[in-house]
């Protein structure tokens, strides 16, 4: 049998590395494609997601130990494609947007672009079907808005009570809004109370709630605070944004900040700097300049 030449050796050498890397980047593909699909599944179900619910799919392929080599790129797949990210806060991942805001905007204008260039517009074809009290030029049903509408009055009352309010408080407050707490008055829309309402907020993890347990293991007049899912889909800038738009006025500025610097410690609430061009030193009268 004649012997191998060096550089024979060599080429088989390179070959099988070659199909090496092949299989790892098939088995890395396939697994972040099943952890794509138990995050994604999960969400859509408002599941918690932990890290035992995405183990499994790393055992099975025999990749213990590389958990947060994986999730780091899946991390990279879902910004490269989606703009989302996996966010890990204490035992549980939350799956959230890391666009800036200038993206979204540009993202929304092309939305619309793409519809107008389009030769039939769906969403008004699809309009025109409906009767005109049902038109509405907000994306979505009409039951995901009004929903949508609720969670964050409770959100901002749960803000400006300084991240702690009394279900007696909270329930008063919506009364305010025309949510009646009486259990024999449903909203028409979702057919039910806002009790029912409010518990699914806190299934969600959108808010907490804390008290004291009875002998029938009910809860009397517990207190609600914003839970961890709120708090990582609603940066402390969004909410103070929002707030000073639905209270203008500057006299409340700073018992919006107060209430934020309760739910966020760590947060920088200070007042953007103003845009007004400062005067230059020689056009400053003397006494501002000796101030």
């Amino acid at each position: 049998m004649p012997k191998r030449r060096l550089s024979d050796l060599e080429e088989s050498d390179n070959q099988e590395a070659e199909s090496d890397n092949a299989q790892d980047a098939t088995i890395k593909g396939t697994v972040v494609l099943n952890l794509a699909r138990v995050v994604f599944s999960r969400q859509a179900k408002y599941l918690k997601i932990r890290r035992e619910h995405l183990a499994p799919v790393m055992n099975k392929s025999l990749l213990r130990g590389q958990f947060n080599l994986y999730i780091q790129s899946l991390n990279e797949e879902l910004e490269k494609l989606l703009g989302l990210h996996l966010v890990q806060n204490g035992t549980e991942f939350h799956l959230l947007s890391c666009l800036k805001p200038e993206s979204k905007d540009i993202l929304h204008e092309l939305f619309k672009d793409d519809q107008n260039t389009s030769g039939i517009n769906l969403r008004e074809e699809f309009a025109s079907s409906k009767p005109p009290q049902s038109r509405t030029p907000v994306v979505g049903n009409n039951r995901d808005c009004c929903l949508g509408g609720i969670q964050l009055i409770v959100i901002f009352l749960i803000v400006l009570n300084q991240n702690r309010i009394s279900e007696t408080d909270l329930l008063d407050s919506l009364a305010s809004f025309g949510l009646t707490s009486r259990l024999n008055v449903t909203i028409p829309l979702f057919n039910t109370s806002i009790q029912p309402l409010i518990a699914e907020m806190v299934r969600k993890d959108y808010i907490e709630k804390s008290g004291t347990r009875t002998v029938n293991q009910e809860d009397s007049n517990g207190e609600y605070s914003l839970g961890n899912r709120c708090l990582q889909e609603f940066p402390p800038k969004t909410l103070q944004a929002l707030l000073k738009v639905i209270v203008p006025s500057e006299d409340f500025n700073e018992k919006i900040n107060t209430s934020l610097r309760r739910c966020f410690p760590d947060f920088d609430f200070s007042e953007e700097p103003s845009d007004q061009p400062q005067p230059a030193e020689e056009d400053r009268s003397p006494d501002e300049q000796a101030a």
